[in-house]
């Protein structure tokens, strides 16, 4: 979850009339149907399978997430801005087939970490202001270790192998055309680097488990989630 803030929630008490109203199915919506709905969502990012679990979501609570396509794009386009000089762009670099490959391999990780388990508790829902209340135990990779992934530490082994490579073809380096030199540095740079985020993402897999709060509620006539929260 790359964009998930911590917020504290306020208390509402539920009035007797409408635990009744709502356990025993005279409200329009059924407690089933927001379990279901928050079982479908998290089992479909479970599956890394965001587009299905924006069917269950607002727009906004993806982007909330950092879900959606253009925050994963965000994320990496500041790993390449780290890396990225001598006139090689973004769009350079994915031009090079390698880089795409080990990209899209650390994308798809990057989504499989999102949601790596997930517990609704059917016993929690409840009516609020806002809509339903339902609780579910999510484990995920927390907003801290994805943006701590391309620390000092990694940040120090590039380097290393930067200069380690500009030494094993520093002849081969001497008789290429500079922008070819560099693609070829890239070439083998990004995979590395790319590997090793994808690493330290499976070493991170389930690290984060805390308590999410969904608020549901109908749109156009659809059961949706509106909100998200973190408890811990």
């Amino acid at each position: 979850m790359l964009r998930l803030h911590l917020k504290k929630l306020f208390g509402l008490v539920m009035t007797v009339s409408l635990a009744i109203s709502l356990f025993a199915g005279c409200g329009s919506i059924k407690n089933d149907e927001i379990i279901g709905t928050v079982d479908n969502f998290l089992s479909a990012a479970q599956e890394a399978d965001l587009d299905t679990a924006g069917n269950y979501a607002t727009d906004e609570v993806i982007e909330q997430l950092g879900w959606s396509d253009d925050d994963i794009k965000e994320f990496l386009s500041d790993i390449f801005a780290a890396i990225a000089g001598y006139g090689v762009s973004e769009e350079d670099l994915m031009a090079i087939p390698e880089v795409e490959a080990a990209v899209n391999v650390f994308s798809d990780k990057l989504k499989d970490s999102f949601v790596t388990s997930y517990i609704v508790d059917s016993a929690s829902v409840s009516k609020t202001a806002a809509g339903y209340e339902v609780k579910a135990s999510v484990a995920t990779v927390s907003e801290e270790d994805f943006y701590g992934l391309l620390d000092d530490e990694l940040i120090t082994e590039v380097s290393e192998f930067s200069s380690k490579y500009a030494s094993e073809h520093a002849q081969d380096a001497a008789d290429d055309p500079e922008d070819e030199m560099y693609t070829n540095l890239y070439k083998a740079l990004v995979p590395f680097l790319m590997n090793k985020m994808t690493a330290s993402l499976d070493d991170l897999a389930g690290s984060d488990e805390s308590t999410w709060i969904f608020t549901l509620d109908k749109e156009g006539g659809k059961l949706l989630i509106i909100g998200v929260e973190s408890t811990d």
